[in-house]
């Protein structure tokens, strides 16, 4: 049998072939693909999504074997089909013709009738009567239809069709002879006969056309426009539309960036506006675009292209309006490439701040103008240039690769301020090398002027200039002496002049400090004042001196300082009375005491030494008059200032504020650090007053757990590296459910919940201990386990775990297997159903009280007891094959007010009772009766509520009347009737108030369908509220109306929520495979396939699997995944798998195998993700030797040593430990990361050695100390 089949994946011995059946795969050999790899496929392998004929070899139950042999195509015979669900578009049969009809011909395969259009005949121009009754073709399915189930088949070769030479998509076509008249269009000829062209209704004329015929005739001429191509049918799609015909029709080819074209405004948008440009061609322009101008719909318009996407079909276009880019003369400015320094473009700006400008181009192109190449830098940016403005801009520094363009808005070379050579050794004037005694004072310089030595005088950190801009040589002047080029770059450079002792220009010289820090000042964009100034000119301002502290200023130098201010985080101190710095709070002290801030012993106008350190001072600061930028970070203490933070090092910070649940401190002057509010070491009830007691700029330790991508580091306090059962940590509340408990944050970002029982010892304190819980939000727990599924710790915040010494009054039931027939246990009602109720009695464990064992005021009451009661119950069956208990009701010790009334209540007198049903009833504020206008009785309540409506009708009337009409059996009373009737509707009229307050209230779980479709209506994009309604169903064991429930969801859910999606599908196939079968498993698990991520979905139903004991099922889901994503996650994945089962020999053949099939880049962390499992689950002398051979291999990876040393320690191999601390401090790792290595060894030695070991650390650190030293001071010499 032949069918269609396309490539799904390149395998080891073959190709993995999608036919389009479902559940059905198919396999292509290598050996089946050679001969038509070289006679069809010009000798490249198959690519995957290639379609193929395909010949059907042998079947069975896992899949097909094809064949795509020439040979075996020619002479494949067709076999018996069932039905024709079993066939697939594609299929090559032969076919026998039954019958000849107008619009095609009837053809008979096996004993299926279809039929054949005659626009897919064999040729082109084959009429039916050209085919005779009995006559054998070949054909190809197109498709089955689905209503009359007839296929439909085509007798053309397909692909080996081409395009006749001389036609293309736009091309007009004259003498076009009119052939046929449809109903849906009209059939032409075009060259002679050598190509059919179809016209539809639509494109028959630029009006709507009822009737072909009354347009065209038979024979007509014509002339039309091809619009398009149909491959299958090998056929033209064209157009007789006037419209169409006249002017030019674009295609995608067409389309250059800049060329100008005219539309019509087709529809204004506040973003912009749609320009058409033909039938079936639009594009848009953006509101920046526009050049603020307005336009009306219909409105012809003048355009230019700016940008296209010609992959879309049709291609999407973005043009502009803008009166400016459509009158420039100058060529558009398309790619970066085009950018050539010098270069003038126009643009628009799209942004001003107070930086510069973001201007746009052609093609996506964006330059940027810094605020100082705009012509008055001094005026706000904002305030000169709008949004949309055009300039004129020049290209000043291109970076391609970054696609970086920095650009200028001077376009005389002349801008700017002039640039002064002096002493040039060499310079470069225009293209000529010019000596230094062709460079004279007053020679005039050109735009590309690059000074190569003339920059001996700078100071380190600026040793040769490189100007491109403008320049001029003339003698050192009052005004002139400060001016140098705005565009300067700062080299490497040989430094030859006369030095004072700092190695440095001597600043009494003649061309000395003044010089360097103009130079500096125009680097770091800081204004320098003209010596012309008053201030220069005071005799009292020591220039030279100022500029000469700056200049000779290196690492480690000492001064003395004055504190000028004591601001939050730095001292701000003087040096010399006049060079401006600062001390940032780090820096102030080496060892800063814990809690207290070291700005505080500081006041104004003391002495203070300070010392320069390795850190930049990277802030612009305005400088005028006697203000000068120091270009170090001065310290307190002598260091060098640099610190590294690596995961495991102790940091100090300093408090800056709290956002986000986490303390955040500066580490250094330019680092910021984090500490979550779970990883400090306080008690859980002072974290809600923290923001209170901790104070600006206080020290605060911790250790570094990780640095994130923005270098920021993240601190903790605690002595752990994960949660394990045992541990008591703090917790913060993020959702409570008075029906299920809390979901909680633990440390190190893990989650956790707790269940009603878990939260105290005495039930009958609960409600006061959610109270206390949701007021605070935070409390002390105990890690009890892991959910491995869902990631998710169980914890306890019984005082019995937390603390230890508290009295359990009520029992703790973590599993089925803590009770016996015959308990009697404590639990809460977690939900009321029509069997009966449900109680917690432990986290996860819910028992059934069934509705014939109540007693028999609550069988007349169903709904006595409410939800969140505290009941006491008795075990009376457990079925721990299915995981339930049933339980009978033995007391009640928290019910409703309205049931501690005695039984005789009812006997007493009329007037009482009244009285005490008042009472009851009324929780709130007296009511009062009022009357309205038409004498109807009215209430008027306190929480708001008005029955002040004139065709209200009588509420509290038709309940009593309604429930006198059920229980007239039950009323024995001899009350008059006006007084019962009085009764009854107040009665009534509490019920009802009762109900609305229930329903207000948001934390009440639903106890009804139509509770739960409110709740759906009012967040129907909640994934959370669909499963809860899915699981109401499931506890009353309807299973079908949780099926209904769940494709509800999914049709409800926008399209948008995919998560909340994913999390109903995952919902469903877990419904499925509790309680469906096999097939509505894998129809479940096929149809999420389709709509979600299939690793995603593939992984869930493993889980499930696993979860539910499936290990068959697990093991063959596996064997599929690891075939379709051959990713390290599901290589782990079934490692875990086998290695929990104990097939360890299955899982070091699978890790083998992944090797083989997975990049060499992921080669380590699998060998060490399953060289842990060795130690978890396997042999842990193997996993030591896979640990070996990783560290033989890759001895830098200091992570994987760290990783090793834990595992051991975590065993307890002591030696083992001590032996790899010895090869890790062997090694040549940077300082650094010794100093972790060493740290680490010599806190194991104090937990695990003695005296002696601990010492011989310490020894063994110094001798690595020691040769660091030689080795650092024999390099040097």
């Amino acid at each position: 049998m032949v069918i269609q089949a396309a490539v799904a994946s390149v395998e080891d011995h073959g190709y993995s072939m999608d036919c389009g059946i479902h559940g059905m795969e198919a396999f292509l050999s290598h050996t089946e693909s050679l001969k038509y790899l070289r006679l069809c496929n010009n000798g490249h392998p198959l690519a995957v999504g290639q379609i193929l004929r395909c010949v059907v070899l042998s079947t069975s139950e896992r899949a097909l074997q094809l064949s795509v042999s020439p040979k075996r195509l020619e002479s494949a015979q067709d076999n018996e089909v069932a039905s024709l669900d079993s066939l697939v578009p594609g299929v090559h049969a032969r076919l026998t013709v039954t019958q000849i009809r107008d619009q095609g011909i009837g053809v008979m395969w096996q004993r299926f009738e279809g039929c054949v259009h005659r626009t897919h005949l064999a040729q082109t121009w084959d009429l039916p009567q050209d085919y005779s009754v009995g006559q054998e073709v070949m054909g190809t399915l197109l498709y089955v239809h689905p209503g009359s189930q007839v296929p439909h088949w085509n007798l053309k070769a397909l692909g080996r069709w081409q395009v006749p030479d001389g036609l293309a998509v736009g091309a007009l076509v004259e003498d076009a002879k009119v052939v046929a008249i449809d109903s849906w269009g009209a059939h032409l000829e075009l060259l002679d006969g050598g190509l059919r062209a179809v016209v539809p209704k639509a494109h028959v004329a630029d009006k709507d056309v009822d009737d072909v015929r009354d347009e065209l005739t038979p024979g007509q001429k014509c002339t039309c426009r091809i619009m398009a191509f149909n491959m299958v049918d090998c056929i033209a799609v064209a157009t007789l539309k006037p419209s169409s015909l006249e002017g030019m029709h674009l295609t995608r080819d067409m389309f250059t960036l800049g060329m100008k074209l005219e539309g019509k405004v087709h529809k204004v948008l506040p973003s912009g506006m749609v320009l058409s440009l033909g039938p079936w061609m639009r594009g848009f322009v953006s509101r920046v675009h526009l050049g603020g101008r307005s336009f009306e719909v219909g409105q012809p318009v003048r355009c230019r292209l700016v940008q296209v996407e010609a992959t879309c079909d049709p291609p999407r276009l973005w043009f502009t309006c803008h009166r400016g880019l459509l009158s420039s003369r100058r060529p558009p400015f398309c790619d970066y490439a085009e950018a050539v320094p010098g270069k003038i473009v126009d643009g628009l700006v799209v942004q001003a701040t107070p930086q510069g400008l973001l201007v746009i181009f052609y093609g996506n192109v964006r330059g940027w103008v810094p605020a100082i190449e705009t012509h008055r830098s001094s005026v706000p940016l904002a305030e000169q240039y709008r949004f949309g403005q055009l300039v004129t801009c020049r290209v000043v520094l291109l970076e391609p690769e970054q696609e970086r363009l920095t650009l200028s808005l001077k376009l005389d070379v002349n801008d700017g301020v002039p640039m002064i050579v002096k002493h040039a050794e060499e310079a470069h004037i225009g293209e000529k090398r010019k000596s230094p005694e062709d460079v004279q004072e007053g020679t005039e310089m050109d735009r590309q002027c690059h000074t190569m030595a003339a920059t001996h005088l700078l100071p380190q950190p600026l040793k040769k200039i490189n100007a491109e801009d403008a320049g001029h040589v003339e003698p050192e002047t009052p005004k002139t002496a400060n001016a140098i080029a705005t565009s300067t770059t700062v080299t490497d450079g040989p430094q030859e002049t006369t030095k004072g002792d700092s190695g440095f220009p001597d600043p009494t010289k003649e061309h000395g400090a003044s010089e360097v820090a103009e130079l500096w000042s125009s680097k770091h964009s800081v204004p320098v004042q003209d010596d012309t100034s008053p201030r220069k000119k005071d005799p009292k301002f020591p220039h030279h001196k100022v500029r000469n502290l700056v200049s000779r200023m290196k690492p480690g130098d000492k001064f003395e300082a004055t504190v000028l201010a004591v601001e939050k985080f730095q001292l701000r101190v003087s040096l010399l009375g006049d060079v401006t710095a600062r001390v940032h709070v780090t820096l102030v002290d080496a060892q800063p005491p814990e809690g207290v801030n070291p700005l505080q012993r500081f006041k104004v106008g003391d002495t203070v030494d300070v010392y320069a350190t390795n850190l930049k001072f990277k802030h612009t600061m305005p400088i005028s008059g006697r203000e000068l930028l120091v270009p170090f970070e001065l310290s307190h203490f002598q260091t060098s200032g640099e610190r590294n933070l690596m995961p495991g090092v102790t940091v100090t910070g300093f408090f800056s504020h709290i956002e986000a649940n986490s303390v955040h401190l500066t580490v250094t002057p330019v680092r910021k650090a984090i500490l979550p509010l779970l990883s400090m070491d306080i008690p859980a009830s002072k974290l809600p007053f923290i923001a209170k007691q901790l104070k600006k700029g206080q020290a605060m330790s911790g250790v570094v757990r990780k640095v994130h991508e923005d270098d920021t580091a993240e601190l903790s306090q605690l002595d752990i590296e994960d949660l394990q059962p045992g541990q008591v940590v703090n917790a913060r509340l993020i959702s409570l459910r008075y029906t299920e408990g809390a979901l909680l944050v633990l440390p190190l970002g893990c989650r956790g919940r707790m269940g009603l029982t878990d939260i105290c010892d005495d039930f009958s304190k609960l409600e006061s201990a959610l109270k206390d819980l949701s007021d605070s939000q935070y409390t002390r727990c105990q890690i009890l386990d892991m959910n491995p599924t869902t990631q998710e710790y169980h914890v306890s915040a019984r005082k019995s775990r937390v603390q230890g010494f508290t009295e359990v009054i009520d029992r703790e039931v973590a599993t089925l297997h803590d009770l016996q027939v015959g308990d009697t246990v404590k639990g809460i009602v977690s939900s009321c159903i029509k069997v009966g109720y449900f109680v917690n009695i432990g986290f996860q464990v819910d028992g059934l009280v069934h509705r014939n064992r109540l007693p028999a005021i609550h069988k007349h009451n169903f709904k006595a007891l409410k939800v969140g009661s505290v009941v006491v119950v008795k075990v009376a069956q457990i079925l721990k094959n299915m995981g339930k208990v049933d339980l009978d009701l033995v007391e009640t010790l928290d019910q409703p007010t309205s049931y501690n009334r005695k039984p005789d209540d009812s006997q007493s007198s009329p007037r009482k009772r009244k009285s005490s049903e008042t009472e009851i009833w009324c929780d709130e504020p007296q009511a009062k009766e009022v009357k309205t206008e038409e004498g109807l009785p009215t209430l008027s309540l306190s929480e708001g509520f008005s029955w002040n409506v004139t065709t209200a009708p009588d509420l509290s009337r038709l309940v009593m009347t309604a429930e006198t009409e059920k229980d007239d059996s039950d009323n024995e009373d001899d009350v008059p009737k006006q007084r019962k009737t009085a009764a009854e509707k107040k009665k009534a009229e509490a019920e009802l108030r009762q109900k609305e307050r229930a329903l207000m209230d948001q934390t009440r779980e639903p106890e009804t369908e139509d509770e739960f479709d409110r709740l759906v209506l009012a967040s129907p994009n909640s994934s959370i509220v669909w499963l809860r309604y899915m699981a109401f169903h499931l506890r009353q064991a309807e299973v079908e109306k949780a099926r209904r429930v769940a494709d509800r969801a999914l049709h409800t859910i926008s399209f948008r929520e995919e998560t909340e999606k994913l999390n109903i599908w995952k919902a469903l196939v877990t419904l499925e495979n509790t309680y469906g079968t096999k097939e509505t498993l894998q129809v479940a698990f096929g149809e999420a396939l389709k709509c979600n991520d299939g690793l995603t979905v593939h992984k869930h139903l493993m889980q499930i699997y696993v979860a539910s004991s499936k290990n068959e099922e697990a093991e063959q889901l596996f064997k599929r995944m690891f075939i379709k994503y051959r990713s390290p996650e599901v290589c782990l994945l079934g490692g875990t798998f086998y290695m929990k089962l104990g097939k360890l020999e299955e899982a070091r053949a699978l890790l083998q195998r992944a090797l083989k099939c997975l990049e060499r880049q992921h080669h380590v962390g699998l060998i060490s993700k399953f060289a842990l499992m060795e130690f978890k689950y396997g042999d842990q002398e193997r996993g030591k030797s896979m640990f070996d051979n990783i560290l033989v291999n890759y001895p830098k990876r200091t992570d994987l040593w760290s990783v090793y040393i834990d595992i051991l320690i975590k065993q307890g191999d002591v030696e083992g430990v001590r032996t790899l601390f010895a090869k890790a401090t062997s090694s040549k790792f940077q300082p650094t990361k010794m100093k972790i290595f060493f740290k680490k060894w010599l806190d194991f030695e104090k937990g695990h050695g003695d005296e002696r070991s601990v010492r011989d650390v310490r020894e063994h650190a110094v001798k690595y100390v020691e040769q660091t030293s030689t080795f650092t001071s024999s390099k040097s010499k």
